[in-house]
């Protein structure tokens, strides 16, 4: 089956403003993605989605595809459901991997892997694709992960699974089901170090010591 990537770039971003094109240590946040986009050289299409033409010819000079997105859907309410039902006719491979500029750290094998997964399964629709956090978990009043009677090394006990922030899935099926972890999925487990997603500040700049820290080791 025909695989895409779909990037949704947006430039209002709230608890960010502009934080898709800032400088990250002397280079523009989509700039980390799209140089590991065109590494996944098994990938048959990526796309663009953005209601800025500045972004889109941006895009254009990297050889992606664009889809022009109507303003509208860049208010706050739009759901991630809301921008994939209106890329998705845009799309006509039969895999989608949704990914974001968000992930600078992401590998293009990671993401390679994680389409071969689904390519190869003879049950599943999706990949959910998750990275291990060690730590005390609680959820209203309960913990959730561990024993706070027993104090065990954080080392040794079952991790909290997360969601790595990048999906991939068959077109046919999110269209049916309307889910992107759909009801046949199975689990891939991602490096945490690639799963650096900046939504706030301080994610961004823990990122931006974090790329330092790579440069130099």
């Amino acid at each position: 089956m025909k695989t895409a990537i779909i990037v949704p770039i947006k430039t209002n971003n709230q608890r960010l403003p502009g934080k898709n094109t800032r400088l990250l240590n002397g280079k523009h946040l989509y700039r980390y993605l799209f140089e590991t986009l065109k590494k996944c050289d098994t990938v048959d299409s990526i796309y663009i989605d953005s209601s800025d033409n500045t972004i889109l010819d941006i895009a254009k000079e990297w050889g992606f595809k664009v889809i022009k997105r109507p303003v509208r859907l860049d208010s706050p309410d739009t759901s991630g459901y809301d921008l994939l039902n209106f890329e998705l006719p845009f799309i006509e491979e039969d895999i989608v991997c949704q990914v974001f500029v968000t992930l600078p750290f992401i590998k293009s094998k990671t993401i390679t892997e994680s389409i071969k997964f689904l390519q190869e399964s003879e049950t599943a629709d999706s990949v959910l694709n998750l990275y291990p956090m060690y730590d005390r978990f609680w959820y209203q009043r309960i913990p959730v992960n561990h024993d706070p009677n027993s104090l065990v090394g954080t080392q040794y006990m079952d991790p909290i699974l997360r969601e790595a922030g990048f999906y991939v899935f068959k077109k046919d099926v999110f269209l049916r089901e309307q889910k992107r972890v759909t009801s046949k999925f199975v689990e891939f487990i991602v490096d945490p170090d690639e799963c650096i997603d900046i939504d706030t500040m301080q994610d961004f700049i823990y990122a931006e010591a974090y790329e330092k820290w790579r440069q130099n080791n």
